[in-house]
């Protein structure tokens, strides 16, 4: 089921696979203008030193991976862009089979990415300035946490700790995971290298298990200081 976007209706980001799911319906506003699109990507010359307080925040990745609060990506998205920042979206494997990335394209202006592009293709994303790492499944956590860039997702991640742009997480992992020994080394050794965690139970909804992605937007500007 695909369905014409209107102007003021609620319309599912979610791919459409039986009955529709009433957590993916959102309030999405008409798309971009057909020229408004992210500047090419910029790499920095060799040598230079990359610094948080050095940066102009501009550009936010949002890196989602598959659990309940991504079926609400368009929230965290459509709150970032009206607080004047670009979006990039890049989903796991999984997380792009339960949206509809060009749904999620035409409302962030950018290519969401999910799938390794050719050696020859240039990167369609503008250069980070801030990261969001929500929602953190424990797998994509630990192999964060390990170096296993196995997806574009975790890939980004781990490019991402070398690059001094804050990055702020928030987790969603049940209780019985949150008790495996890997869970909190890989919340220890990311913490070391300077990710800020937001501890998943202040911001995940009670009847829903989904998150509360004002109150993590509140966190990560927090975070980066915007």
């Amino acid at each position: 089921m695909r369905r014409t976007v209107v102007r003021g209706r609620l319309e599912p980001v979610v791919r459409a696979r039986g009955r529709r799911n009433p957590i993916s319906q959102r309030l999405v506003p008409p798309p971009l203008p057909a020229n408004s699109s992210c500047p090419p990507r910029r790499r920095p010359s060799v040598g230079t030193v990359i610094t948080a307080s050095r940066h102009v925040l501009r550009c936010v990745y949002v890196i989602a991976t598959a659990a309940m609060p991504v079926l609400e990506v368009a929230r965290p998205i459509e709150l970032l862009k009206n607080r004047g920042w670009t979006v990039g979206v890049i989903l796991s494997p999984t997380a792009a089979e339960w949206l509809d990335d060009k749904r999620l394209a035409e409302f962030t202006g950018c290519i969401v990415r999910s799938a390794p592009r050719m050696p020859t293709e240039d990167d369609p994303l503008p250069d980070a300035d801030a990261v969001l790492a929500a929602p953190l499944t424990f797998n994509s956590l630990n192999k964060w946490a390990a170096g296993l860039a196995d997806t574009v997702a975790v890939g980004n991640l781990c490019e991402s700790l070398g690059t001094g742009v804050p990055i702020v997480a928030a987790p969603c992992v049940n209780d019985e995971l949150r008790r495996h020994p890997a869970y909190s080394d890989s919340i220890e050794r990311l913490s070391a290298a300077g990710v800020h965690f937001i501890d998943p139970d202040t911001v995940s909804r009670q009847d829903d298990n989904a998150f509360d992605w004002d109150a993590v937007l509140r966190e990560f500007e927090r975070h980066v200081g915007r």
